[in-house]
């Protein structure tokens, strides 16, 4: 991600790494259908950059995720997924204080074991 403030782009990139851990569930509601949750917890760590007087990153910025899936098994171990997740995060601003809310809806073809 690069970092660019009022139009000014700046060749600095911004890298972001992420830890999780929590627990997944699946369930088999008839045949070859599924459905699952999920709920994580972990840590958002990104690189520090000062824009003007904002300082952003440099910190671990907790998160808290959860989501839901609907699978159907079409062949052997192959699946078609639709998903939707849930993510609340620690703002990466030094001065933040608020929340972050993210939400991801979309669908995969997965190999399943």
């Amino acid at each position: 991600m690069y970092v660019s403030m009022k139009g000014d782009n700046n060749d600095r990139q911004m890298h972001l790494a992420s830890g999780y851990i929590g627990g997944y569930y699946s369930l088999n509601i008839g045949g070859r259908w599924f459905i699952g949750t999920k709920m994580l917890f972990g840590c958002n760590y990104s690189s520090e950059h000062k824009l003007s007087d904002i300082k952003i990153g440099g910190r671990c910025a907790l998160s808290a995720g959860t989501g839901v899936n609907l699978r159907y098994i079409t062949y052997n171990n192959m699946g078609v997924k639709f998903f939707t997740d849930y993510n609340m995060m620690d703002s990466l601003l030094e001065s933040g204080g608020q929340l972050n809310h993210q939400m991801t809806i979309g669908g995969s073809v997965d190999i399943c074991f």
